[in-house]
């Protein structure tokens, strides 16, 4: 307990890590969705080794047990030494049933978590698409756009023209039952105001204006050069099948997600603008020393 506790002490003052579980917390609020996976100090603390045995015997069945292999090896040896190993595990319970997620989103809502930093972490997010769902691949390609790389729009604006901090990114999570847009940032203390009027303004126009032909071949390059270099050895390509059995219940080819990728047009960019990146759908997380006058000000811009 005293080691998760000390673990639980460096997530809070990594600020850049934190905010994860922060932006979560108010996308998803009082539900698993919305918990720390290390969970709370009390939870932590009342924890007993009975009540670990209790889980670990109720979820960690055969039925609940997923085995991936990845590289050079005998199917019917390999299926034999499965069934000899995991039929030795109980199938009395059968199969854990994931709670599913409720989504509450009543317009736009902050966190505020006043800490003293030397710059100030920001996270936005935008409710989006579980895994599997057929806007995913447009809206993989408008992150790529929006603040993938060292080239997207974010970075260029945000870090290279306004110097406004060192890190800026974006990304899409997706989830079996529920998934958003998120951008991230670290910023100058004292130009905070400026950072999120700034980012606000670069979703907004890619939302309004659209994007060029360019920059959608440009992205779905870079999609199809990071997809290939992430499944290099044995173990990526296992790691990646088996989140998709397990989020979505089947596998794709690399040439299937490709070919979806493939098929994204500006049309499709637009829609999937159009529908999440939206005032009533914002969400934004800060970790840092923002003081109590800023936030009416941080309000507005979020109402737009």
């Amino acid at each position: 307990k005293l080691v998760i506790l000390e673990e639980m002490n460096m997530y809070q003052d990594t600020p850049v890590k934190y905010i994860d579980d922060v932006t979560e917390e108010l996308l998803y609020g009082d539900q698993p969705q919305g918990w720390k996976v290390i969970g709370e100090r009390a939870t932590v603390q009342k924890l007993t080794s009975a009540r670990l045995r209790d889980y670990f015997n109720k979820h960690y069945t055969a039925p609940n047990t997923l085995v991936v292999v990845a590289g050079n090896y005998n199917q019917k040896d390999l299926s034999r030494e499965v069934r000899h190993y995991l039929g030795k595990q109980s199938r009395q319970l059968g199969r854990s049933k994931k709670t599913a997620v409720v989504e509450r989103e009543t317009g736009p809502a902050v966190s505020f978590n006043s800490k003293k930093t030397d710059q100030t972490h920001l996270k936005f997010a935008w409710r989006a698409y579980p895994a599997g769902h057929r806007d995913l691949p447009a809206l993989k390609i408008l992150n790529i756009i929006l603040g993938s790389n060292m080239s997207s729009r974010l970075f260029i604006n945000i870090r290279e023209r306004h110097g406004l901090g060192y890190y800026i990114n974006s990304e899409v999570e997706a989830y079996s039952d529920c998934g958003y847009l998120a951008v991230k940032a670290g910023v100058d203390n004292d130009r905070t105001l400026q950072a999120i009027e700034l980012i606000l303004k670069e979703l907004r126009q890619i939302k309004e204006a659209g994007v060029t032909a360019a920059e959608i071949n440009k992205a779905k390059e870079y999609y199809r050069g990071k997809l290939a270099l992430s499944l290099e050895t044995s173990s990526d390509w296992a790691f990646w099948s088996a989140e998709q059995e397990i989020l979505r219940g089947e596998v794709k080819t690399p040439e299937q997600l490709e070919q979806e990728v493939s098929a994204v047009s500006a049309k499709d960019l637009a829609r999937v603008a159009g529908g999440v990146i939206t005032n009533s759908n914002l969400n934004l997380a800060i970790i840092g020393p923002c003081p109590k006058s800023m936030e009416p000000k941080i309000k507005r811009l979020l109402r737009g």
